[in-house]
């Protein structure tokens, strides 16, 4: 009995304690015409979440490197990277795919690197607040990564497109015209105003 008494008092004051413990306010002030208040920090699971999303980018772009740059034809580092829609067109293992098929287009490529470019630089510069020295530094290497990616895909990816109609030089063996095609073609006034 004394010690559910002894127990029943502890639990009012742990219970006391915890009402009157000071609790960390987020005071939010209003600038000029301003509907919605400027929230002056950031919890650190936000942040936690900002750098493991930076983390999870630098190895979507280190996975995909090695599994173009192997040669093998295969996707086997990037096919468990997760997919994130801030960051991605297509998932990273489709992209690889689509590149060891050849199947991709240069453009397609700078879509995905300058996405990747552009939300690494957002996540960086929201974790400024957390570590203001690296930023320059960390800015420089998600460029040298994120463009050694984009050499990377546009050297091994790309297929040069055929060229059927005309020859690229001189000596190259062109399509055979006959004489007769060749003087009707300079003297043919199809497409030309008879005026």
């Amino acid at each position: 009995m004394i010690y559910e008494i002894l127990l029943l008092f502890f639990l009012f004051v742990v219970l006391a304690v915890a009402q009157l413990y000071p609790r960390r306010v987020l005071y939010e002030n209003f600038v000029g015409n301003q509907t919605y208040p400027a929230c002056s920090y950031e919890t650190a699971s936000e942040y936690n979440v900002k750098k493991h999303e930076l983390d999870v980018l630098l190895q979507k772009i280190a996975a995909m490197k090695a599994d173009i740059t192997e040669g093998i034809g295969r996707v086997y580092k990037s096919i468990d990277v997760p997919y994130s829609t801030e960051q991605d067109v297509e998932p990273a293992a489709t992209l690889v795919g689509r590149c060891h098929k050849k199947a991709i287009r240069q453009r397609d490529i700078e879509l995905a690197t300058d996405r990747y470019l552009i939300r690494g630089k957002q996540l960086i510069k929201g974790l400024d607040e957390y570590y203001p020295a690296v930023t320059k530094s960390a800015i420089q290497t998600l460029e040298s990564e994120v463009g050694t990616l984009k050499a990377v895909m546009l050297d091994k990816c790309l297929k040069t497109q055929p060229q059927l109609d005309m020859p690229n030089g001189v000596r190259d063996p062109a399509f055979y015209e006959p004489p007769a095609l060749e003087e009707l073609r300079a003297t043919s006034t199809l497409g030309m105003n008879n005026e």
